[in-house]
């Protein structure tokens, strides 16, 4: 999913349930619902790897391509 493409349907959904501004955030564990854990931090921009799954954001700026939201 693309940032933009995320930023709208939380835009949205903030519009639809204003109340949930107030809410904590949390992240599923895994696509099962086997665990939640509350968001701690905020976003960070970095190199996303996909054939090795790997996210790091020590990396120079032209080589952002993904954006971390936990």
């Amino acid at each position: 999913m693309k940032f933009k493409d995320y930023l709208e349907q939380i835009n949205a959904f903030a519009k639809k349930y204003p109340e949930a501004l107030d809410f904590e955030v949390i992240t599923a564990d895994d696509e099962e619902g086997n665990g939640y854990t509350p968001v701690y931090y905020g976003p960070s921009m970095g190199e996303f790897n996909k054939a090795e799954r790997q996210f790091t954001n020590d990396v120079d700026e032209e080589k952002y391509n993904a954006v971390c939201l936990n």
